[in-house]
């Protein structure tokens, strides 16, 4: 009687094809995050000289924002970055998450100066997302150097 095992197949081929399709992954949805940042700074823009009307669109457009840095971050894992790149995408989805909190709790605690932070922590965000967008091409580039 032939009995099934139950340890799991290792195919280390596999577990690259995995790897390669989050790196992909990760940059296309890294550069779809930087280009959604010059849209928003494009709306904002709108807002502050063409109509306030714009300013409702950079709201929401900003918040639907926030999934992206979620998404990178799995997509972090599965491409098995170093731990501390997973940690600066950890980062990110702090900074976009205090982004809302910038624009909300500073006059509400009566501190609306501190509202000013808003478009310094958004050009922080972009240039982090730009950072890892640059190292994840380098390992994407270093692991086909290896294959």
């Amino acid at each position: 009687m032939k009995t099934i095992s139950s340890q799991p197949v290792s195919n280390p081929g596999m577990g690259r094809g995995v790897r390669h399709i989050g790196q992909v992954s990760y940059l296309v949805i890294g550069a779809l995050f930087a280009l959604a940042i010059l849209l928003q700074v494009f709306l904002a823009g709108g807002g502050i000289f063409a109509s306030s009307s714009w300013l409702v669109m950079h709201r929401v457009f900003g918040n639907a924002l926030s999934i992206f840095p979620v998404v990178l971050l799995v997509l972090a894992l599965v491409a098995r970055q170093s731990w501390r790149k997973i940690g600066l995408n950890g980062l990110l989805l702090v900074l976009v998450v205090l982004q809302g909190i910038l624009i909300t709790v500073p006059t509400s605690i009566g501190l609306p100066l501190l509202e000013a932070l808003h478009p310094v922590n958004a050009l922080i965000i972009f240039g982090l997302g730009l950072a890892l967008l640059y190292t994840a091409w380098q390992d994407m580039q270093h692991s086909r150097e290896q294959a």
